[in-house]
């Protein structure tokens, strides 16, 4: 079972997903839009079983999304539910990280 995630583009549409893969074999997806499309948070992203009948369905309409960008650590504005989530999640993810470290200098 070898989990990996890419970008995928929608030729027809321009759509970007990013998919999670088991193999090849599409077991979770998300609706990007193409200013979030970040290799370092792909594996952060929210990915619902809902977007994965639609990219299987139309499959041989998608090829890899290449043109990632690195995460500058900054977003731009985002309306993107999953790119929302991600964004919190890396938030508490930091402070919960600040604060263990906060405690552990103050108990020595």
């Amino acid at each position: 079972m070898a989990i990996r995630y890419e970008y995928w583009r929608h030729v027809l549409t321009g759509d970007i997903y990013a998919v999670k893969l088991d193999d090849a074999r599409v077991i979770g997806a998300c609706l990007m839009d193409r200013h979030e499309a970040h290799e370092e948070l792909l594996p952060l992203l929210l990915y619902l079983d809902k977007h994965v009948a639609d990219v299987e369905r139309d499959r041989r309409y998608f090829s890899r999304y290449e043109r990632v960008k690195r995460y500058s650590g900054r977003s731009s504005f985002s309306t993107s539910p999953a790119f929302a989530w991600t964004a919190a999640r890396r938030r508490i993810l930091s402070s919960t990280v600040r604060l263990a470290t906060t405690r552990r200098r103050s108990a020595s």
